[in-house]
């Protein structure tokens, strides 16, 4: 079991909170609460829902927020790797049926016929 976990069962438990009553309270289910709560990190969709999690779950229990997070980090090592996804440009078209600003302006000067 991760030191984690155990921190967050044993807080809940000195408090006499119930898995239901903290999933209640949190709008966690309990199947992630008791994933955090046994370490099986894997069982959660990424690490940033983790990182959420924790963050609700550790206020709830009044717990360092920062504390818990750095344990996570700690006991789960390098977080997946960040995809970087090109984004898609819209080509820029320009129209030529109308004269711009610039055409209409200068054709009006008086000194430039």
């Amino acid at each position: 079991m991760s030191q984690l976990g155990e921190r967050l069962r044993q807080t809940r438990e000195q408090h006499g909170i119930t898995l239901a009553q903290a999933a209640a309270q949190t709008r966690i289910r309990i199947q992630s609460l008791v994933a955090l709560e046994e370490g099986q990190f894997d069982r959660l969709p990424n690490d940033v829902v983790a990182k959420g999690f924790i963050r609700n779950y550790a206020q709830f229990l009044g717990l360092a927020v920062d504390e818990m997070i750095d344990l996570f980090r700690m006991e789960r090592g390098t977080s997946q790797p960040i995809r970087v996804i090109a984004a898609t440009t819209i080509p820029r078209t320009r129209s030529y049926v109308l004269p711009s600003f610039f055409g209409i302006f200068l054709s009006r000067l008086p000194w430039l016929r």
